[in-house]
């Protein structure tokens, strides 16, 4: 039966993974497009950059915010949350796959972390908890395609408007098979799209930090610029005195 899981790696920090291991009908291969599509939180994106350089294993629409820098407060309203579409480019699998009728294939989709709001506290609480949805995963089939005539595999992923249009623009099929979730505490595929989700937390700065981290900074760009003032002061008077040196020996030698 058709299904996929997906976990985060790692569960901390700033640079996570959305692992995805999806099963489907191995006729899928030749008259399907396997799709995924993550709809992110406002803490999370993913780098544009950074996804062109997986051409290799799929391709990639992306709607949301394109500036990597910005922490999650300065983001515009209409920009907070992000998605991204994948296109997975299905290969051939091993004899083995094929006569069992089904293949798996892993997806990866590297993310990053954008700098919370910081918060009056010091200690282990300075992390946020964010749930991380999985993603909408199904096949965009042609009406001549052996799975045509599934039935039972769940209801349809409820995708925005642009996605459709995305899709439609790419293949214009409208026959969408969903792979269901499979979660690790049932023992059937869940039936409602958007239920399973990961937990990831995210490290938070402290605006206690800022007692120690301004003076801290200040006390050094001081010292250094005092030590670049000095030694460029050095070699001011080094050059000087070397042109000058320079000079009373020509003036010297004209002397005698």
């Amino acid at each position: 039966m058709s299904s996929f899981t997906t976990h985060l790696s790692p569960t901390q920090g700033f640079h996570p993974a959305a692992i995805s291991k999806i099963t489907f009908p191995s006729s899928a291969l030749s008259s399907c497009s396997l799709h995924l599509h993550f709809a992110l939180p406002p803490l999370l994106f993913v780098d544009p950059h950074e996804l062109t350089e997986r051409s290799l294993s799929y391709l990639y629409n992306h709607w949301g915010s394109r500036d990597l820098e910005k922490p999650v407060h300065a983001l515009p309203g209409n920009e907070q949350d992000s998605e991204v579409l994948l296109t997975v480019k299905l290969l051939e699998h091993d004899d083995d796959s094929q006569q069992s009728g089904f293949v798996t294939s892993t997806v990866e989709l590297p993310m990053h972390v954008r700098y919370g709001v910081p918060v009056n506290r010091f200690g282990e609480e300075n992390y946020a908890h964010v749930h991380v949805s999985w993603p909408s995963v199904f096949l965009q089939c042609s009406s001549s395609s052996p799975l045509a005539n599934t039935t039972g595999q769940g209801p349809t992923p409820p995708l925005p408007y642009h996605v459709l249009s995305t899709l439609s623009a790419v293949t214009p099929s409208n026959l969408i098979i969903p792979i269901p979730p499979r979660l690790s505490h049932l023992s059937s595929p869940a039936q409602e799209p958007g239920f399973a989700h990961n937990n990831i937390s995210i490290p938070l700065g402290s605006r206690l930090d800022l007692l120690v981290v301004e003076p801290g900074t200040a006390f050094t760009v001081l010292v250094c610029f005092s030590w670049l003032a000095l030694a460029s002061l050095k070699a001011a008077l080094r050059l000087a005195g070397g042109r000058h040196h320079h000079g009373a020996e020509k003036l010297h030698e004209k002397k005698s």
